[in-house]
């Protein structure tokens, strides 16, 4: 189970990663993205005690970390389920199938892009590109890359990820 943002800050190894972070560039406000990498990386998101914590670490208003994590689509400003299912959404995708793809995967999980499930196993979302531009429809499941996705493979997959 994931560290709450409570312990996270007042894990002693942590505070010393992001002293370490800061330190690594000419200024300290240069090491926003790391931070919120770290954090993302720790509990698998970045919540907003989190980013007031950084706003005071770098003296950047909380109003702009909080743009910063929302203006990047790698950043989550909310819990996200156990598997991250990103659906590309660029005009090569979306001519290979990715729409007919992206309906059926949230028809099959009854969330929509930018929902959890309820039982917090599944997050849907829509992405930019995932570099698969020659063999869409392209989706990515965490850190796994499936290109040509159809239909029947989404859900073969997901049984895989059961």
């Amino acid at each position: 189970m994931s560290k709450s943002v409570k312990e996270l800050l007042s894990d002693k190894e942590f505070i010393r990663k992001v002293e370490k972070l800061k330190k690594l560039y000419p200024e300290e406000r240069s090491s926003l993205l790391a931070l919120l990498h770290l954090c993302q990386n720790e509990i698998s998101y970045i919540p907003h005690e989190f980013q007031e914590f950084v706003a005071k670490e770098l003296n950047i208003s909380p109003a702009h970390i909080k743009g910063v994590v929302t203006f990047y689509e790698m950043f989550f400003d909310k819990p996200k389920g156990k598997y991250l299912i990103q659906v590309c959404r660029t005009l090569p995708c979306m001519l290979a199938g990715a729409e007919i793809l992206l309906e059926h995967i949230s028809t099959k999980l009854g969330i929509q892009p930018g929902q959890t499930t309820p039982d917090g196993k599944y997050t849907l979302v829509n992405v930019e590109c995932l570099a698969c531009c020659d063999k869409g429809p392209a989706i990515m499941i965490n850190d796994n890359l499936y290109t040509r996705v159809t239909p029947d493979e989404f859900d073969n997959i997901l049984k895989e990820l059961k």
